[in-house]
């Protein structure tokens, strides 16, 4: 018999599995780790409440979505500044976990889709910011030495 799960079962699969490994890693994976999974969490939510909209199960997405974001920067937040503290005697990874976290904070605002955009263009938006905070985050471990 296939078992059809819901989005719902979907993502307390995922928030367990992130929570429990985000438990024992060091901070700055855990900051790393943090910032993909929320990203990709209000994603999910973005998604499910433009679906929901479309067939009337709900009036308006941008709560929800707003919700999302909201929470997400504030579990970021958090992890930032013990992430901080391990590469603050290396100056050059200091400034590039810096921009790491502008960068993500600019690409997590934009989860929140803009009136004018189709679905295209907002994956589109979406894989571009993702690629500077992946190019960001990778130069910060070459600097790192992670």
């Amino acid at each position: 018999m296939k078992k059809n799960f819901t989005p719902s079962v979907i993502l307390l699969c995922i928030a367990m599995t992130a929570a429990s490994a985000e438990e024992k890693q060091p901070p700055v994976q855990a900051f790393r780790s943090a910032t993909q999974f929320h990203a990709m969490m209000c994603r999910i939510e973005t998604q499910t409440a433009i679906a929901k909209v479309e067939l009337g199960e709900l009036s308006n997405a941008i709560p929800t979505i707003g919700t999302c974001i909201k929470k997400g920067r504030e579990e970021v937040k958090k992890l930032y500044p013990a992430a901080l503290a391990k590469v603050s005697k290396n100056p050059n990874a200091t400034k590039i976990l810096k921009d790491y976290y502008a960068a993500w904070l600019t690409s997590f605002d934009a989860v929140m889709p803009q009136s004018s955009d189709t679905k295209r263009g907002y994956q589109l938006r979406q894989e571009s910011m993702d690629e500077k905070s992946d190019l960001l985050w990778n130069r910060f471990e070459i600097e790192a030495g992670i």
